[in-house]
């Protein structure tokens, strides 16, 4: 989900520069958050700002669901060897790799790929790694894999967009100033999905009002 509506951009440096100086002092770093907070936005974000320079995979948590972690560097379209490929990028400074919702870990048939990747990602502390992940999932995700294999990391937590940045979304954007007496919805939008998807209901023809929605035309 990305902090873009309507072409305008909530900005979220904040978040993004914590992110980064999170990298600095660890190998992985969790992203976590409710549902459709705009973990995956600040994900892309930190990428554009911070790693056009670096070497950089990115991989879903489904495509761990593998026997073991050549497949899955084969299904993302790496076809070297797993070892090869590791000499190989020793040419790059930097490596980064970012993983899609890993609280999907936990539903996966199996996680031999996983443990396999993380056993590997252990020995090369060179390697970053940007993991999203809904709050819900973050301990377990800690005490079932991240600890056994002593990965130093840490966590950044996505909160809300704040008051004062829905203001300045409302003030750019005349179709949403009707929704400065609805309290209900103001609370709603600082979800970047539930923010998105009220867009898209207005930007249809609907007029949202306290409790109901009402077609014009």
């Amino acid at each position: 989900m990305n902090s873009e509506v309507a072409g305008i951009t909530i900005k979220r440096d904040e978040e993004i520069d914590k992110l980064n100086d999170l990298l600095e002092n660890n190998q992985l770093v969790l992203i976590t958050g409710e549902r459709g907070i705009g973990k995956s936005g600040i994900a892309k974000e930190y990428w554009k700002k911070y790693c056009k320079n670096k070497y950089s995979l990115a991989i879903r948590t489904e495509e761990f669901n593998h026997p073991n972690i050549q497949n899955v560097f084969n299904g993302i379209g790496v076809n070297s060897n797993i070892t090869d490929l590791f000499n190989i990028i020793t040419l790059y400074n930097d490596k980064i790799l970012f993983i899609e919702s890993l609280e999907k870990i936990l539903e996966l048939e199996s996680n031999r790929a996983f443990l396999d990747f993380l056993s590997l990602i252990s020995k090369h502390p060179e390697w970053k790694i940007v993991a999203t992940t809904r709050n819900y999932a973050v301990q377990q995700i800690i005490m079932n894999f991240i600890s056994e294999y002593c990965i130093k990391y840490d966590i950044i937590e996505i909160n809300k967009f704040s008051k004062e940045q829905i203001d300045e979304f409302i003030e750019k954007l005349p179709s949403f100033k009707a929704l400065n007496c609805n309290e209900e919805i103001l609370e709603l939008i600082k979800n970047p999905f539930y923010l998105s998807s009220v867009y898209k209901v207005i930007n249809s023809g609907y007029i949202l009002k306290k409790k109901m929605i009402i077609r014009t035309q």
